[in-house]
């Protein structure tokens, strides 16, 4: 039987012309997208047909990235005739990220924005909840937090930083270098300063001051390691110490010792005490001799650092309390023995 060979060349030369066509189909699509692509710049398809072309992003010889510009300096650089801004959007609960840098007079400023976008003018991604702005401004020379109330555009500064380091919380800085517009309340330690060398800072109060606690004291030296509540009058050897009390009706009492009072003077020290000499304190107290009732006058006692009951003396019928010796009045009573009562001093 023979084989016919002829059957079989038409399907190989088929075969073989669709080969080369598709080999120049190719060919021309690979040299129409060369044609339209451009160096460092990142490719884009420009339409449907499969033509490529040139994109705004570039990307240089040191891998910096640059969208609107061909000269990227850093890894990422924006750039534009319209205002830089990168957004991150999270419109269902409003938790948008803007980064926006303003250009123009009085507008020279970078931007952090929270729920809100500017486009021209300000806008919410969700009404409902409040926005937020950080905004450092190079033509007012200062940085300011912002916030709008929810379905409101009116920023309303809450603290402002101003370019001479002077702070404003409330209100615009002025030449201190803190001002608070409303109530202030501050726990713990307020330290004042004043010019080099003076040892001194000046505080002015157009309002009241309000402390938690009662009295007001004062750092003094002593060479005593002095608990509180302890009564203290002058150091007879020492110019502007005090020591432990040990004389009844002593005339050099100088106030109590206070573990927290509401108002220190002076500079604490290594070798001093908080003395109260005005206001409400824990004082010290023997009722030994004779109980003590509110409203009691109280002094000092033979007992160191002890308080007692002030017996008055008669002269001419009149009931006198030795001038010099009261500590103060007796806001709580002690029936017997020794203990701590409330004492409102007042030194006379």
């Amino acid at each position: 039987m023979k084989t016919n060979h002829h059957n079989h060349q038409p399907t190989l030369q088929n075969k073989s012309i669709l080969i080369m066509l598709a080999a120049v189909i190719l060919l021309a699509c690979s040299q129409s997208a060369l044609a339209q692509a451009t160096p460092n710049k990142i490719p884009k398809w420009t339409d449907n047909s499969g033509v490529l072309g040139p994109s705004t992003i570039f990307e240089d010889t040191s891998g910096n990235i640059g969208i609107g510009t061909t000269n990227p300096t850093v890894n990422l650089e924006l750039s534009g005739t319209a205002n830089p801004i990168v957004r991150i959007n999270g419109a269902a609960l409003g938790a948008a990220f803007l980064f926006n840098s303003q250009t123009g007079t009085g507008q020279d400023r970078a931007t952090l924005s929270v729920n809100a976008f500017y486009n021209g003018s300000w806008h919410f991604v969700n009404t409902s909840t409040p926005s937020w702005l950080l905004q450092m401004r190079n033509n007012e020379d200062d940085f300011v937090i912002n916030r709008a109330v929810p379905n409101s555009y009116a920023f309303n500064a809450l603290l402002t930083v101003a370019g001479t380091g002077n702070v404003g919380i409330g209100t615009t800085p002025s030449s201190y270098k803190l001002d608070v517009n409303g109530n202030t309340n501050v726990t713990g330690n307020i330290n004042v300063f004043g010019p080099p060398n003076s040892g001194l800072g000046n505080i002015t109060v157009s309002g009241n001051i309000n402390a938690k606690f009662q009295d007001v004291a004062e750092w003094v030296q002593s060479a005593e390691k002095l608990p509180t509540g302890t009564v203290v009058a002058l150091d007879s050897t020492k110019s502007n110490q005090v020591v432990a009390s040990t004389v009844s009706y002593d005339t050099r009492v100088a106030g109590v010792i206070s573990e927290q009072p509401g108002i220190a003077l002076g500079e604490k020290g290594e070798s001093k005490v908080l003395v109260a000499t005005t206001g409400r304190v824990r004082v010290k107290v023997d009722a030994t001799r004779a109980p003590i009732h509110i409203g009691d006058l109280l002094v000092t006692s033979d007992v160191p650092g002890v308080a007692m009951k002030s017996d008055p003396v008669n002269l001419g019928g009149v009931q006198i309390h030795r001038p010099g010796t009261l500590i103060g009045k007796a806001l709580e009573p002690l029936e017997k023995g020794s203990g701590m009562i409330l004492v409102l001093l007042s030194l006379q």
